[in-house]
Order: structure tokens, then C-alpha cells, then sequence
């Protein structure tokens, strides 16, 4: 999966979506599910609830800083500064993301609904 940065594309299923379903650890494991799938997706497109999301939005009742102490939790500061996270602290390619969060399954992770969705 080190082929380098992914090129754009619009055929479907393109090549970011085919390197996270074949994606496998150093013993030939998938490393692929949903939930890494959504956390990659969410990393992705930056639409998570951290605080950069919140201020884009302008939600006025949720926290913007990192519990860490930053003071806007954005997706940069999760991949590279937050010492909350472990893995790899650079992420240039797709497989790097994967990585950390394979690491890291709750970075990028939407909390359940406590009484559920309605």
C-alpha cells in the first residue's frame, strides 16, 4: 500500500476506496471494518465532532478546545500534536492515516447517542 500520494479520481470505488478495503497489517491481516472505514471517512472530509467543526458550524454549546489543553481541536491537531493519540504523528498517505487509526480506534469516532437517535 506504499504506492505513494493517491490521484484524484472519479470513477466509483476509486482508488482511496479500494487501498482502505485491501489494507493489511505486517502479517497479511485485514485491517479493514466500518468503524475504520467511517473514522477514515471522517478524518477525510474533516466532519467529526471536534472543535473546528463546531466553530464552522457555529454550535454555541459544545466544547472547541482539546482536553489536552490546545485551545481548537482541529484534524491536524489530532494527526500530529495531541499527546492523547499514539502511531504515526506525520500522515502524508493513506496508509499512514490507517495506521493511527487503527492505533487510535476513538480518533475520528463519533461518541453512540446516550437515549438514542429522535
Amino acid at each position: 500500500m506504499d504506492a505513494g500520494p493517491l490521484a484524484q479520481t472519479t470513477v466509483k470505488g476509486g482508488p482511496w476506496l479500494q487501498a482502505a478495503k485491501s489494507a493489511v497489517d505486517s502479517g497479511g491481516n485485514s485491517l479493514y471494518s466500518n468503524a475504520l472505514f467511517a473514522c477514515m471517512c471522517h478524518a477525510i472530509l474533516d466532519h467529526v465532532p471536534i472543535g473546528s467543526f463546531y466553530e464552522r458550524f457555529n454550535f454555541t454549546n459544545e466544547q472547541r478546545s482539546c482536553d489536552c489543553g490546545s485551545p481548537l481541536e482541529t484534524r491536524r491537531h489530532i494527526l500530529e500534536f495531541c499527546p492523547f493519540y499514539d502511531g504515526p504523528r506525520v500522515i502524508r498517505r493513506l496508509d499512514q492515516l490507517i495506521t493511527f487509526l487503527k492505533v487510535n480506534p476513538m480518533a475520528f469516532a463519533f461518541s453512540s447517542a446516550s437515549a438514542g437517535v429522535g
